[in-house]
Protein backbone atom coordinates (compact mmCIF):
# COMPACT_ATOMS: atom_id res chain seq x y z
CA UNK A 1 0.00 0.00 0.00
CA UNK A 2 1.04 3.59 -0.60
CA UNK A 3 2.22 4.91 2.76
CA UNK A 4 -0.08 7.66 3.96
CA UNK A 5 -2.12 7.99 0.77
CA UNK A 6 -5.89 8.01 1.32
CA UNK A 7 -7.63 4.75 0.44
CA UNK A 8 -10.80 4.31 -1.61
CA UNK A 9 -12.78 1.14 -2.23
CA UNK A 10 -15.05 1.38 -5.26
CA UNK A 11 -17.38 -1.43 -6.27
CA UNK A 12 -18.44 -1.96 -9.86
CA UNK A 13 -15.10 -0.64 -11.14
CA UNK A 14 -15.07 -2.59 -14.40
CA UNK A 15 -16.62 0.20 -16.46
CA UNK A 16 -18.59 3.44 -16.57
CA UNK A 17 -18.75 5.46 -13.37
CA UNK A 18 -16.68 2.98 -11.41
CA UNK A 19 -13.75 3.04 -13.82
CA UNK A 20 -13.94 6.82 -14.09
CA UNK A 21 -13.86 7.34 -10.33
CA UNK A 22 -10.94 4.93 -9.94
CA UNK A 23 -8.92 6.62 -12.67
CA UNK A 24 -9.54 10.08 -11.23
CA UNK A 25 -8.49 9.10 -7.71
CA UNK A 26 -5.42 7.23 -8.97
CA UNK A 27 -4.32 10.37 -10.78
CA UNK A 28 -4.66 12.24 -7.49
CA UNK A 29 -2.30 9.79 -5.76
CA UNK A 30 -4.92 7.77 -3.89
CA UNK A 31 -4.64 4.09 -3.15
CA UNK A 32 -7.58 2.51 -4.99
CA UNK A 33 -9.16 -0.85 -4.23
CA UNK A 34 -11.17 -1.62 -7.35
CA UNK A 35 -13.86 -4.26 -7.13
CA UNK A 36 -14.49 -6.18 -10.33
CA UNK A 37 -16.43 -9.34 -10.95
CA UNK A 38 -13.55 -10.95 -12.85
CA UNK A 39 -9.88 -9.97 -12.76
CA UNK A 40 -9.78 -9.74 -16.56
CA UNK A 41 -12.19 -6.79 -16.40
CA UNK A 42 -9.71 -4.72 -14.41
CA UNK A 43 -6.45 -5.20 -16.30
CA UNK A 44 -6.30 -1.53 -17.36
CA UNK A 45 -6.96 -0.30 -13.83
CA UNK A 46 -4.36 -2.68 -12.43
CA UNK A 47 -1.82 -1.35 -14.90
CA UNK A 48 -2.62 2.15 -13.63
CA UNK A 49 -1.91 1.07 -10.05
CA UNK A 50 -5.26 -0.08 -8.69
CA UNK A 51 -5.54 -3.14 -6.45
CA UNK A 52 -8.16 -5.48 -7.90
CA UNK A 53 -10.66 -7.20 -5.60
CA UNK A 54 -12.61 -9.83 -7.59
CA UNK A 55 -16.03 -10.88 -6.32
CA UNK A 56 -19.53 -11.66 -7.56
CA UNK A 57 -21.76 -9.44 -5.41
CA UNK A 58 -24.79 -11.66 -6.03
CA UNK A 59 -23.11 -14.26 -3.81
CA UNK A 60 -23.19 -13.81 -0.03
CA UNK A 61 -19.95 -15.76 0.33
CA UNK A 62 -18.16 -13.68 -2.29
CA UNK A 63 -19.33 -10.42 -0.70
CA UNK A 64 -17.72 -11.67 2.50
CA UNK A 65 -14.60 -12.48 0.48
CA UNK A 66 -14.55 -8.92 -0.90
CA UNK A 67 -14.72 -7.50 2.62
CA UNK A 68 -11.89 -9.79 3.75
CA UNK A 69 -9.75 -8.80 0.76
CA UNK A 70 -10.25 -5.10 1.55
CA UNK A 71 -9.41 -5.68 5.21
CA UNK A 72 -6.15 -7.34 4.24
CA UNK A 73 -5.20 -4.60 1.79
CA UNK A 74 -5.80 -1.56 3.99
CA UNK A 75 -5.71 -0.55 7.64
CA UNK A 76 -8.32 2.14 7.00
CA UNK A 77 -10.87 3.00 4.32
CA UNK A 78 -11.24 6.73 3.73
CA UNK A 79 -13.86 6.43 0.98
CA UNK A 80 -16.27 3.59 0.21
CA UNK A 81 -18.37 3.83 -2.94
CA UNK A 82 -21.15 1.28 -3.39
CA UNK A 83 -21.51 1.68 -7.14
CA UNK A 84 -22.03 -1.87 -8.44
CA UNK A 85 -25.62 -2.52 -9.48
CA UNK A 86 -27.96 -4.48 -11.69
CA UNK A 87 -30.16 -2.29 -13.87
CA UNK A 88 -33.46 -3.06 -15.57
CA UNK A 89 -31.89 -5.72 -17.72
CA UNK A 90 -33.08 -6.34 -21.30
CA UNK A 91 -36.75 -5.80 -22.19
CA UNK A 92 -37.45 -9.54 -21.94
CA UNK A 93 -35.84 -9.87 -18.48
CA UNK A 94 -37.42 -12.34 -16.07
CA UNK A 95 -37.17 -12.65 -12.31
CA UNK A 96 -33.84 -14.22 -11.30
CA UNK A 97 -32.65 -15.46 -7.92
CA UNK A 98 -29.09 -15.86 -6.70
CA UNK A 99 -27.37 -18.99 -5.45
CA UNK A 100 -28.58 -17.91 -1.99
CA UNK A 101 -32.21 -17.80 -3.14
CA UNK A 102 -32.49 -13.99 -3.16
CA UNK A 103 -34.05 -11.86 -5.92
CA UNK A 104 -31.03 -10.69 -7.91
CA UNK A 105 -31.44 -6.89 -7.83
CA UNK A 106 -32.20 -6.94 -4.12
CA UNK A 107 -29.05 -9.01 -3.55
CA UNK A 108 -26.65 -6.85 -5.58
CA UNK A 109 -28.17 -3.37 -5.21
CA UNK A 110 -29.10 -3.49 -1.52
CA UNK A 111 -27.89 -6.50 0.46
CA UNK A 112 -24.33 -6.33 -0.84
CA UNK A 113 -23.90 -2.65 0.17
CA UNK A 114 -25.30 -3.41 3.63
CA UNK A 115 -22.91 -6.34 4.11
CA UNK A 116 -19.95 -4.31 2.84
CA UNK A 117 -20.72 -1.34 5.10
CA UNK A 118 -21.19 -3.54 8.13
CA UNK A 119 -18.10 -5.62 7.37
CA UNK A 120 -15.90 -2.57 6.92
CA UNK A 121 -17.31 -0.56 9.83
CA UNK A 122 -14.09 -1.00 11.89
CA UNK A 123 -12.09 0.30 8.88
CA UNK A 124 -14.18 3.49 8.62
CA UNK A 125 -13.21 6.23 11.03
CA UNK A 126 -13.45 9.93 11.72
CA UNK A 127 -13.75 11.70 8.38
CA UNK A 128 -14.45 8.61 6.26
CA UNK A 129 -17.12 8.96 3.60
CA UNK A 130 -19.55 6.41 2.17
CA UNK A 131 -21.28 7.18 -1.12
CA UNK A 132 -24.09 4.94 -2.35
CA UNK A 133 -24.93 5.33 -6.04
CA UNK A 134 -28.71 5.60 -6.13
CA UNK A 135 -31.28 6.89 -8.62
CA UNK A 136 -34.15 9.34 -8.84
CA UNK A 137 -35.96 6.47 -10.55
CA UNK A 138 -36.89 4.80 -7.28
CA UNK A 139 -40.06 3.76 -5.50
CA UNK A 140 -40.94 1.45 -2.62
CA UNK A 141 -43.20 -1.10 -4.23
CA UNK A 142 -44.03 -3.42 -1.35
CA UNK A 143 -42.19 -3.31 1.96
CA UNK A 144 -43.87 -6.57 2.92
CA UNK A 145 -42.62 -8.39 -0.17
CA UNK A 146 -39.05 -7.18 -0.57
CA UNK A 147 -38.24 -9.99 -2.99
CA UNK A 148 -41.31 -9.25 -5.12
CA UNK A 149 -42.49 -12.83 -5.15
CA UNK A 150 -46.08 -11.76 -5.61
CA UNK A 151 -45.57 -9.12 -8.28
CA UNK A 152 -42.37 -8.72 -10.26
CA UNK A 153 -41.30 -6.60 -13.18
CA UNK A 154 -37.85 -5.40 -14.13
CA UNK A 155 -39.00 -1.82 -13.46
CA UNK A 156 -40.43 -2.57 -10.02
CA UNK A 157 -37.40 -4.64 -9.06
CA UNK A 158 -34.95 -1.88 -9.96
CA UNK A 159 -36.99 0.98 -8.50
CA UNK A 160 -37.60 -0.80 -5.22
CA UNK A 161 -33.91 -1.71 -4.87
CA UNK A 162 -32.89 1.91 -5.35
CA UNK A 163 -35.50 3.12 -2.86
CA UNK A 164 -34.25 0.59 -0.32
CA UNK A 165 -30.69 1.79 -0.91
CA UNK A 166 -31.79 5.33 -0.05
CA UNK A 167 -33.50 4.12 3.11
CA UNK A 168 -30.41 2.10 4.02
CA UNK A 169 -28.22 5.16 3.44
CA UNK A 170 -30.27 7.19 5.89
CA UNK A 171 -30.25 4.43 8.52
CA UNK A 172 -26.45 4.17 8.40
CA UNK A 173 -26.09 7.96 8.35
CA UNK A 174 -27.94 8.12 11.66
CA UNK A 175 -25.96 5.24 13.14
CA UNK A 176 -22.55 6.59 12.19
CA UNK A 177 -23.07 10.31 12.69
CA UNK A 178 -21.61 10.10 16.21
CA UNK A 179 -18.34 8.69 14.86
CA UNK A 180 -18.13 11.29 12.07
CA UNK A 181 -18.58 8.89 9.14
CA UNK A 182 -20.64 10.63 6.45
CA UNK A 183 -23.04 8.37 4.53
CA UNK A 184 -24.71 9.89 1.49
CA UNK A 185 -26.36 8.81 -1.75
CA UNK A 186 -25.98 10.21 -5.23
CA UNK A 187 -27.89 10.20 -8.49
CA UNK A 188 -25.04 10.79 -10.96
CA UNK A 189 -27.29 11.50 -13.93
CA UNK A 190 -30.14 10.08 -15.98
CA UNK A 191 -29.53 7.49 -18.71
CA UNK A 192 -25.76 7.68 -18.61
CA UNK A 193 -24.03 5.63 -21.33
CA UNK A 194 -23.22 2.77 -18.98
CA UNK A 195 -23.63 -0.97 -19.41
CA UNK A 196 -26.83 -1.16 -17.36
CA UNK A 197 -28.48 1.57 -19.44
CA UNK A 198 -27.32 0.19 -22.78
CA UNK A 199 -28.57 -3.33 -22.00
CA UNK A 200 -32.00 -1.98 -21.00
CA UNK A 201 -32.84 -0.97 -24.55
CA UNK A 202 -33.12 2.73 -23.62
CA UNK A 203 -31.09 5.29 -25.54
CA UNK A 204 -28.50 7.00 -23.31
CA UNK A 205 -28.72 10.77 -22.95
CA UNK A 206 -26.72 11.89 -19.90
CA UNK A 207 -23.06 12.85 -19.55
CA UNK A 208 -20.85 10.16 -18.04
CA UNK A 209 -18.05 12.70 -17.55
CA UNK A 210 -20.33 14.97 -15.53
CA UNK A 211 -21.50 12.02 -13.44
CA UNK A 212 -17.91 11.01 -12.65
CA UNK A 213 -16.98 14.60 -11.80
CA UNK A 214 -19.96 14.98 -9.47
CA UNK A 215 -19.22 11.71 -7.66
CA UNK A 216 -15.54 12.55 -7.17
CA UNK A 217 -16.48 16.04 -5.94
CA UNK A 218 -18.66 14.44 -3.27
CA UNK A 219 -15.83 12.12 -2.23
CA UNK A 220 -13.29 14.92 -1.88
CA UNK A 221 -15.38 17.64 -0.26
CA UNK A 222 -14.74 18.35 3.43
CA UNK A 223 -18.45 18.99 4.04
CA UNK A 224 -19.47 16.64 6.91
CA UNK A 225 -23.14 16.54 5.85
CA UNK A 226 -24.64 13.08 6.11
CA UNK A 227 -27.93 11.49 5.08
CA UNK A 228 -28.07 13.58 1.90
CA UNK A 229 -29.28 12.61 -1.58
CA UNK A 230 -27.19 14.49 -4.13
CA UNK A 231 -28.87 14.76 -7.53
CA UNK A 232 -27.10 15.91 -10.70
CA UNK A 233 -29.05 18.81 -12.17
CA UNK A 234 -31.06 19.41 -9.00
CA UNK A 235 -30.56 20.56 -5.44
CA UNK A 236 -29.49 17.99 -2.83
CA UNK A 237 -32.23 16.83 -0.51
CA UNK A 238 -32.18 15.16 2.88
CA UNK A 239 -33.23 11.54 2.51
CA UNK A 240 -35.46 11.84 5.55
CA UNK A 241 -37.53 14.36 3.58
CA UNK A 242 -38.27 11.60 1.07
CA UNK A 243 -38.64 8.80 3.63
CA UNK A 244 -39.40 10.61 6.90
CA UNK A 245 -40.18 7.69 9.21
CA UNK A 246 -37.02 6.62 11.04
CA UNK A 247 -38.88 3.68 12.58
CA UNK A 248 -40.06 2.46 9.18
CA UNK A 249 -36.53 2.75 7.81
CA UNK A 250 -35.05 0.81 10.70
CA UNK A 251 -37.75 -1.80 10.24
CA UNK A 252 -36.98 -2.23 6.55
CA UNK A 253 -33.25 -2.59 7.21
CA UNK A 254 -34.02 -5.15 9.93
CA UNK A 255 -36.01 -7.15 7.36
CA UNK A 256 -33.12 -6.90 4.91
CA UNK A 257 -30.71 -8.15 7.53
CA UNK A 258 -32.98 -11.15 8.13
CA UNK A 259 -32.58 -12.01 4.45
CA UNK A 260 -28.81 -11.58 4.80
CA UNK A 261 -28.60 -13.82 7.86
Amino acid sequence: MNGGAPVALITGAAGGLGTGMCEDLLERGWTVLAHVRHVEQGRKLAAAGAHLLPADLSSRAQVQSLVAQAQRKAARIDVLVNNAALGYGPPDATRQVTEDGVESRLAVNVLAPIAIMEGLEPWLGDGSRVLNVASINQELVDGNDLQLTGRWSREDSYRQSKALLLVTTQVFARRWKSVSVAVNAIHPGTRLPTKIVLESGVAPSGSLERGIETCVDQLLRPDPSTGMFVRVGDEPVRIDELYPSAAAGEGLVAKLREILA
